[in-house]
C-alpha cells in the first residue's frame, strides 16, 4: 500500500541517494576507470544538493503544514526541533575541523557556528565546504512558519518572484550592507543562498499541499506511473548534463535546468514515492536504506571533512596517507560506516534529548 504516515521509508532511503550524489561530486571517479561519460556524470552530482532542498520543503509540509500555527509557543517548538535535528551534529564537526586546520580567528568561528557563513563569499566553503547548504536550509526553516501559512494563498510563481527580488536587490547592491563581503557577488547569491533556490524548497512544499487529499494512488497504484516518471525524467536531466563544459550549477545555460527543470522531476518523484507503491520505494524502504538516509547528514557533513585524514597523519593506519589515497570504493565504505556509528552514537541520543517530547 501507499505510504500515508508522516515517516516515509522511501523518502529517508533516498535522502542517502542525494548524499552520495554529492559524495561522487567531490570524489569524481577517474575517466580512465569509468569512462568520460560516466566521469561527467558523478561530476554533476551537485544535484544532490537539489534533492535535499525538494525534500526539505516536501518534508516541512508534511510534518507541520496541517498544525502550524503563527505563535510564539508553536514556533519556538518548531525550531526547537530543527536545532536539536542539525545543529549538534555541525557544532561538533564545525569544531573538529577548525581546531584540525588550527584556525581560531574569532570571526570565522563566530559566522560558522551561526550558520552566518553562507553569505559571505570569503567563508561560504571554508574548511566543511558542503555545510554552506545548511545556511540555506536555516534561513527556510526560520521563514518556514509564514511560508507554510502562504504557500495555499500565494502562487508558487509570486513568492518565488518576492524572494528573487531581495536577491537582485542585494546582489545588485553590494555596499547595501556596509560591506561588500556580504550578500554578494551575484553567482553566489543565486547559487548559494535561500533567496537564489526557493524554488526547490517551496516547489517540494507545494507538492504536498496540493497533493495532500489526492485519491490518484487508489486508482493508479498499481501502475506506479508518476514514480518513474520523476525517475526517467530526473535521470535523463542527470545524463544530458554530463555534456555541461562545466560544473553545471555555475553554467548559464545549465543553471536554470538544475534550478527549475530538475526540481520538478525530483518533486514527482517525491510524490510518486508518496502516494504509490513501487518497486524502487520498496528499495528504498528496505533497512540498509533507512539505516544509510538516517546517518546520510552524517555522511554530507564528514565526507570531505579535513579531519577525516586525521588517523593517517597521526599514524594509526600505516601504508596509505589519506582516506582518499586507499581507494573510492574503500573510502566510501569507510565513511558510511563512520557515519552510521555516529548517528546511533551522538545524533540520535542528541536528538530525543533535546527536541520536543
Amino acid at each position: 500500500m501507499p505510504n500515508t504516515g508522516r515517516k516515509i521509508d522511501s523518502l529517508t532511503g533516498l535522502r542517502a541517494i542525494a548524499a552520495f550524489l554529492v559524495f561522487f561530486h567531490h570524489y569524481t571517479p577517474s575517466a580512465d576507470i569509468v569512462g568520460v561519460r560516466l566521469f561527467s556524470m558523478f561530476w554533476q552530482g551537485h544535484i544532490g544538493v537539489s534533492v535535499f532542498f525538494v525534500l526539505s520543503g516536501f518534508l516541512i509540509a508534511l510534518n507541520y503544514y496541517d498544525s502550524v500555527q503563527l505563535s510564539r509557543v508553536w514556533i519556538f517548538r518548531f525550531l526547537r526541533n530543527r536545532f536539536a535535528r542539525i545543529y549538534p551534529m555541525y557544532f561538533i564537526t564545525s569544531v573538529a575541523a577548525y581546531i584540525i586546520v588550527d584556525d581560531y580567528r574569532v570571526k570565522a568561528w563566530i559566522l560558522n557556528l551561526t550558520f552566518l557563513r553562507g553569505f559571505f563569499k570569503e567563508y561560504y566553503f571554508y574548511h566543511i565546504g558542503q555545510a554552506w547548504s545548511l545556511s540555506v536550509e536555516v534561513v527556510f526553516y526560520l521563514l518556514a512558519p509564514l511560508l507554510l501559512k502562504a504557500i495555499c494563498r500565494i502562487p508558487l510563481g509570486v513568492l518565488c518572484l518576492v524572494f528573487y527580488s531581495i536577491a537582485y536587490l542585494c546582489a545588485s547592491n553590494p555596499n547595501i550592507f556596509g560591506t561588500n563581503d556580504f550578500f554578494y557577488p551575484h553567482r553566489m547569491v543565486v547559487i548559494n543562498t535561500f533567496f537564489g533556490r526557493c524554488f526547490e524548497f517551496l516547489f517540494g512544499m507545494w507538492i504536498y499541499v496540493y497533493f495532500k487529499n489526492s485519491l490518484f494512488q487508489d486508482k493508479y497504484s498499481k501502475i506506479s506511473w508518476i514514480t518513474y516518471l520523476g525517475l526517467i525524467g530526473s535521470l535523463f536531466i542527470f545524463y544530458e548534463l554530463n555534456y555541461c563544459p562545466g560544473i553545471a550549477v555555475y553554467c548559464a545555460p545549465c543553471a536554470p535546468i538544475v534550478h527549475y527543470l530538475l526540481p520538478l522531476f525530483i518533486g514527482i518523484f517525491i510524490l510518486g514515492l508518496w502516494k504509490e507503491s513501487s518497486y524502487i520505494g520498496q528499495i528504498l524502504s528496505t533497512k540498509l536504506f533507512v539505516i544509510l538516509g538516517c546517518s546520510s547528514y552524517i555522511f554530507y557533513l564528514i565526507h570531505a571533512a579535513p579531519f577525516v585524514d586525521l588517523p593517517f597523519n597521526i599514524g594509526i593506519f600505516t601504508g596509505p596517507t589519506t582516506i582518499e589515497s586507499m581507494g573510492l570504493i574503500p573510502h566510501f565504505l569507510i565513511i558510511n560506516i563512520i557515519s552510521i556509528v555516529l548517528y546511533y552514537l551522538i545524533e540520535r541520543p542528541f536528538h530525543r534529548l533535546l527536541r520536543e517530547k
